[in-house]
């Protein structure tokens, strides 16, 4: 069955923003909360950039939807910091790994 999530651009909004953003799509029917990691902002019209991994642990915390990521290890993300996220979310959050 299709689940419709939220994505949480952190590129466009600051970490605490983007937590009222998902809590909002949870109460309009979003059944997922995603964001992809952006270590810094592309460009200079970008001017947020929020730590994937820290806000990934608020998000379900705060509105009990499921979080996903999109990761690109090698280009922004050290695989190193990309597998422990994976292996402790797993500890914690074992219905999605």
């Amino acid at each position: 069955m299709p689940a419709h999530g939220y994505h949480a651009s952190h590129q466009r909004f600051p970490p605490g923003e983007s937590l009222r953003l998902v809590e909002a799509a949870g109460q309009a029917g979003f059944t997922r909360a995603m964001c992809s990691d952006h270590s810094a902002p592309f460009g200079a019209e970008q001017g947020q950039s929020g730590f994937a991994r820290s806000w990934l642990g608020a998000a379900p915390a705060r509105t009990g939807l499921p979080p996903g990521v999109v990761d690109t290890p090698g280009q922004r993300a050290v695989r190193r910091v990309v597998g422990a996220y994976r292996d402790g979310g797993a500890q914690v959050l074992p219905e999605l790994a």
